[in-house]
């Protein structure tokens, strides 16, 4: 809304109010103004479409969250404690859900009254628990809840006082991308994909717990019974164990020569699921392996994995990485004249680390879109954005490390 300053695209948010059918130049501004630049607000309504509640992401580590009576016009009040976590929630018949890492680095959730803003008052109704809490949504008067367990996605559903009432059973070890349904009605569809099923949209019946596949992409001329996939552990340089997903035909001989692709990304608290891309069954088809390396800066494992591969932590992520190559030659999947590695973005950056620190022990690096300059990458677009995970060559410690 507006013109915006050459070098602030992306910078500088705002929260307006558009009624529908009105001159969008009337709308009022109801949240941002006075707020740092870099802040990025978030907004979703209540079932009874009175309770705002704006979400502001302050980096990649910090969340806050504000709610505002829109009948009573009274401004948006911060319900969070200025603390250095992740909050996101929904609000329900009067009641706020917290899903959040405060002192819970897999995430938990909990409810408090809509208008009460005292922290003392609120309850947890889900602990946490072994897996990571991905998501949680109220759909059908349910909480819809989506947990990570190794890299893999597990569906969880509990009642609005957090009792555990049924565990979704899903086609296979894969990811559920998102989900989606309304508040009043017994139905919710979820998308799931693997490595070897293609994206499917399934439905649940919350009434009567059954679930049924709903649409799938069709895969034409690919057999995906004729693949297998393996989760392996490793350790990294400082003892660490990292899993890693292999992708193969069945009945893959180990011997030391099978052309191997090795991916990774590491950072940003973003996980890498098990997916379905037609492009790599080419390279299956022709006998390849592909390797998914799950390093620490992603959010497999939570909140402390990810900060273990971020700002001064970030050489740890290179290291998984060094070390997930290792692996692979050391138990005969592949060597260095058969392997190669991509990465794209904050995966580029990886990319970069190996092509300087390692380039002996890969035949073929692809590098896209890569951050490559970390001395001066925060001067550009949008990239200030991500001084939180990596830091800036502005600060002098933050240099050293750079």
């Amino acid at each position: 809304k507006g013109d915006v300053p050459e070098g602030q695209e992306g910078y500088n948010r705002r929260v307006f109010f558009h009624e529908l059918g009105t001159d969008a130049e009337s709308d009022q501004k109801i949240f941002g103004e006075g707020r740092d630049a870099e802040d990025w607000p978030d907004v979703r309504l209540d079932n009874d479409g009175r309770m705002l509640l704006i979400t502001v992401s302050q980096g990649w580590t910090k969340t806050e969250l504000f709610l505002m009576d829109l009948k009573k016009g009274t401004p948006p009040t911060r319900i969070t404690t200025g603390k250095n976590f992740l909050y996101s929630g929904s609000v329900y018949n009067g009641r706020v859900y917290i899903v959040t890492n405060e002192d819970a680095p897999r995430y938990r959730v909990f409810v408090t009254e809509a208008g009460n803003y005292e922290r003392d008052d609120w309850e947890e109704i889900i602990p946490q628990t072994g897996g990571v809490l991905k998501d949680a949504e109220l759909w059908g008067g349910k909480i819809f809840a989506q947990y990570e367990q190794n890299a893999s996605s597990e569906l969880k559903i509990f009642d609005l006082e957090g009792k555990n009432v049924r565990n979704l059973a899903l086609p296979a070890i894969g990811t559920v991308f998102g989900s989606g349904g309304k508040w009043d009605h017994d139905e919710v569809f979820y998308g799931f994909e693997s490595f070897t099923v293609a994206p499917s949209i399934y439905r649940y019946d919350l009434e009567k717990g059954f679930t049924s596949l709903w649409a799938k992409v069709d895969a034409p001329g690919i057999d995906p019974l004729a693949y297998e996939v393996e989760q392996e552990w490793y350790h990294s340089k400082d003892g660490t164990r990292v899993p890693m997903f292999l992708v193969h035909k069945k009945g893959l001989k180990k011997y030391g020569l099978n052309p191997t692709l090795l991916t990774g990304y590491g950072g940003f608290n973003i996980s890498l699921t098990p997916s379905f891309d037609s492009d790599v069954y080419l390279w299956l088809e022709h006998g390849g392996v592909y390797a998914v390396a799950n390093l620490r800066g992603g959010s497999e494992f939570g909140e402390d994995w990810h900060r273990a591969g971020m700002l001064d932590k970030k050489q740890n992520v290179f290291d998984d990485m060094i070390a997930a190559a290792e692996f692979l030659i050391s138990e005969k999947y592949t060597d260095k004249d058969h392997l190669a590695i991509w990465g794209g973005s904050n995966g580029g950056l990886l990319m970069g680390a190996m092509i300087t620190q390692r380039p002996e022990l890969f035949r073929a690096v692809v590098c896209q879109v890569p951050l490559l300059d970390m001395l001066r990458y925060q001067n550009f677009q949008i990239a200030r954005l991500w001084v939180a995970e990596y830091g800036s060559a502005e600060n002098p410690e933050q240099f050293k490390w750079l």
